[in-house]
């Protein structure tokens, strides 16, 4: 994804054009990665196949995630360390509807 170091930004698709901006972690299931494109506060689904298609789950407003960190894969969600909105989420992996998770 990206022909260089430097090439970073936020563009979904396939191939070369690709742009994610300081990915920070990565988990997998389904048949697809699930990539904390953390700068752009998105968590984005790679589809694995012939080629590799990238598509945003969910995110991109700071409100909803900011500078996601971390992900696993639990039952039919993605946990998110959802780092500077100092909380988890828990994000159908299917539709990329996001809820809190309480954390008593």
């Amino acid at each position: 994804m990206g022909a260089g170091l430097f090439d970073f930004g936020d563009i979904d698709g396939q191939g070369e054009d690709v742009r994610l901006q300081h990915p920070l972690a990565i988990t997998g299931g389904d048949d697809a990665l699930y990539v904390a494109d953390t700068f752009n506060h998105k968590i984005k689904r790679l589809e694995l196949g012939e080629s590799v298609t990238v598509r945003t789950l969910c995110g991109g407003d700071p409100a909803e995630l900011c500078e996601p960190g971390g992900l696993c894969i639990a039952g039919e969600f993605l946990i998110v360390a959802d780092t500077n909105n100092h909380r988890l989420r828990a994000v159908d992996w299917r539709t990329g509807a996001m809820r809190d998770l309480p954390l008593d």
